[in-house]
């Protein structure tokens, strides 16, 4: 049946347009319309991929595809040659008519369509361009030589939706502008890095819109470039805050009459010595203050060793013992060595024991 429908003469014989792309397009149509890829089909039908879209493409005039390869197709697709060749002449009489419809139009129906092609694109957000509403209306290149006031108001149309799309890009810049300003403030105030991955959590705007944005790359720049010094000054603030806190922790220790001491200290402010030893002004604080501390209670240990070694050598004096060292020490009761812990003691015995020599 197909090759006498073939054989037989065909009213599309007298087209002016390509006949293959034609039923191309009505293969590629039907293949869609299952839902099949040029991969899937190449698979299932075992047609190489480049076959099917030489078949779709109508590339047969330069015979890169055989009369075979349209015959596998049909046979893959369970449909004849005549459903295929009913199927563009019914395509080629609705476009036929339309262009013949499109042809009685006047100037002033043309440009009305211009009007809402372009509205139409405007309403889709789709670019509104020359290309785009020729594509929608049918105009042909004939059509704005014949008509000077189509172009002129194709023209027109075009420059003003370029410039209202422009005027909404600014827009959109400066709310996002608006927007990357405060997520960057909200940053600083939870002490966080403002950069572009923060911001672009903080926002929910993707990261490639923002550096798309120069008002946006440039802010993040600054914060950038400022952010060695933030850090310098709240590293400062926390280290100003820490000194008071030991210091006050110091004179308490003192009013209660305790040791200053480092675990004291903690203990007070519930800080650790790891993080104190990171600021070197209160780590200098807290060091100097339990020297400090470490010295007042030596010399106050000095101090009441050499009374102790006073009156024990007032006591043997008085007894008509001979005085020596050792005799002092036995007389306190204490180890002869730890006479030699207070050079102050050794200091007076030596002057005293030469006063009573004398």
């Amino acid at each position: 049946m197909d090759f006498e429908f073939l054989l037989s003469p065909q009213p599309w014989e007298t087209m002016a347009c390509s006949l293959s792309q034609r039923i191309g397009e009505q293969f590629a149509i039907l293949r869609e319309a299952r839902g099949l890829t040029v991969q899937k089909m190449s698979r299932q039908s075992g047609m190489s991929e480049r076959k099917i879209d030489n078949v779709e493409f109508g590339y047969s005039i330069l015979a890169m595809v055989t009369f075979q390869s349209y015959l596998e197709y049909t046979m893959y697709l369970g449909v004849s040659f005549q459903d295929i060749f009913r199927r563009v002449l019914l395509q080629s009489g609705e476009n036929e008519a339309v262009r013949v419809d499109e042809l009685s139009l006047s100037e002033d129906a043309l440009l009305e369509r211009v009007l809402q092609a372009a509205q139409y694109l405007n309403d889709l957000g789709e670019p509104v361009t020359q290309k785009s509403i020729r594509r929608l209306t049918r105009l042909t290149h004939v059509r704005l030589i014949k008509y000077p006031r189509l172009k002129v108001l194709l023209e027109a149309v075009v420059k003003t939706a370029r410039s209202d799309r422009e005027k909404r890009k600014g827009i959109l810049k400066e709310e996002m502008f608006a927007s990357v300003q405060r997520a960057a403030q909200q940053l600083e105030v939870l002490g966080q890095r403002v950069t572009l991955k923060a911001v672009s959590e903080v926002t929910g705007l993707h990261s490639y819109h923002l550096k798309k944005n120069s008002q946006v790359v440039a802010l993040l720049n600054q914060y950038s470039l400022e952010y060695p010094r933030l850090m310098e000054r709240q590293t400062r603030q926390r280290e100003d805050g820490l000194v008071v806190e030991v210091e006050e922790a110091i004179r308490q220790l003192e009013q209660l009459g305790e040791t200053v001491s480092h675990v004291a200290i903690y203990k007070i402010t519930g800080l650790k010595r790891e993080e104190l030893i990171m600021h070197p002004r209160v780590w200098e604080v807290l060091q100097s203050s339990v020297e400090a501390s470490r010295q007042q209670r030596k010399k106050k240990q000095e101090d009441e060793f050499v009374a102790k070694v006073m009156a024990a050598f007032d006591q043997l004096e008085a007894l008509g013992e001979l005085v020596t060292r050792f005799n002092i020490c036995q007389k306190m009761g204490v180890p002869y060595s730890f006479l030699f812990k207070y050079p102050e003691a050794i200091s007076y015995l030596r002057r005293r024991i030469a006063e009573a020599k004398r």
